[in-house]
């Protein structure tokens, strides 16, 4: 497998395929429909988002010094993204028609959007398409359009209200 893409923290490190994350979305995914499957069992158009907030970047006492950064487990396990203040959504559209349940999965990320200076010490900042590509999700947005993406989520006519979910932000379920 020349070109299959990994999972490494450096050279002489574990490598992991990519494909591992990709299968925990599906767990995550399956668990989402299996737990709301005897729910909303008569509406026809139903809506579960998953949002999930990555670790985010500190410095100390208000100085340049960051201690060692270490991503939130969960949000790695299902996306496998290692740099700080990223956060993911999976967005699964259930529509039922004719007796045949059908299910459009979406994943996103997003991503901080960095100043051009931030390049001066840190190097070439990645484009959205580059990170979509390198953790091979459906789209890349940037962190300041959560609130957005999450009020159309909403407003776009989640089947009945919103339940789950975490005070920090964890994970989030609307059903």
């Amino acid at each position: 497998m020349p070109n299959q893409s990994f999972f490494s923290m450096g050279l002489s490190t574990f490598q992991v395929p990519k494909e591992l994350f990709a299968t925990n979305r599906k767990k995550l995914i399956q668990e989402l429909l299996n737990n709301n499957n005897n729910k909303n069992k008569n509406n026809n158009n139903r809506n579960i988002l998953c949002y999930l907030e990555g670790g985010r970047s500190e410095t100390r006492n208000d100085t340049d010094h960051e201690p060692i950064f270490r991503q939130e487990s969960y949000f790695h396990y299902i996306f496998g993204v290692k740099e700080p203040d990223f956060s993911g959504c999976i967005n699964l559209n259930l529509s039922s028609t004719g007796g045949k349940e059908e299910v459009q999965v979406t994943t996103t990320l997003f991503m901080p959007r960095l100043p051009e200076d931030y390049a001066t010490f840190m190097g070439r900042i990645k484009t959205p398409e580059e990170v979509k590509v390198m953790y091979e999700v459906d789209e890349v947005r940037y962190t300041d359009e959560v609130e957005e993406y999450l009020k159309a989520f909403l407003k776009a006519g989640v089947g009945g209200g919103s339940e789950g979910g975490s005070e920090g932000g964890g994970g989030s379920e609307g059903g």
